[in-house]
């Protein structure tokens, strides 16, 4: 027998899967360990995205964002669009809609 975070669980997957979204996870939102994280940010992994650099305590404490939070729902997009363009001039995940926009 299914608990009833079990059942909601589900069901919000259910409904992300109608949504499009191709992979969803649920996850707790206890503050994390983000000492890798720093560590690669400081030795200039993220480059020129400025804003992995920015918000890194809500990073490590998503209750800061939302208080009260409890769990976080992960969704993933597959952006990955088909082509028959030989010659890449932009990189082939650009090619699709930007998922920014659908997402807001």
């Amino acid at each position: 027998m299914l608990t009833t975070k079990q059942i909601i669980s589900q069901k919000i997957k259910d409904y992300a899967k109608e949504l499009g979204f191709d992979l969803v996870g649920i996850t707790s939102s206890q503050p994390l360990d983000i000492d890798f994280y720093q560590s690669w940010i400081e030795k200039g992994f993220a480059g020129e995205m400025e804003y992995l650099k920015r918000n890194i305590d809500k990073r490590e404490n998503p209750e800061l964002l939302f208080e009260g939070t409890k769990s976080i729902v992960c969704l993933g997009f597959n952006y990955y669009t088909e082509s028959n363009q030989s010659d890449y001039k932009v990189a082939k995940y650009a090619l699709g809609d930007d998922y920014h926009f659908f997402l807001k």
